[in-house]
């Protein structure tokens, strides 16, 4: 019964793997370029449907 606990622990347990520096990637994923790309859709959408000086409010904003 230990034994089939301690398996059932650990297989509960996240592993956790070191990724040495120079083997990390340090560009973003397609799914982050994907969703920024998406993000800034929507925003465009979002200000093309403000009237003229609402949007250029909102753009200055941020």
């Amino acid at each position: 019964n230990e034994v089939r606990d301690e398996i059932r622990s650990a297989a509960r347990r996240p592993w956790k793997v070191e990724v040495p520096e120079d083997l990390a990637a340090h560009e973003p994923t397609p799914l982050a370029e994907l969703l920024t790309t998406e993000t800034f859709e929507m925003y465009q959408a979002a200000l093309d449907h403000l009237p003229m000086r609402t949007a250029e409010a909102v753009i200055l904003r941020l």
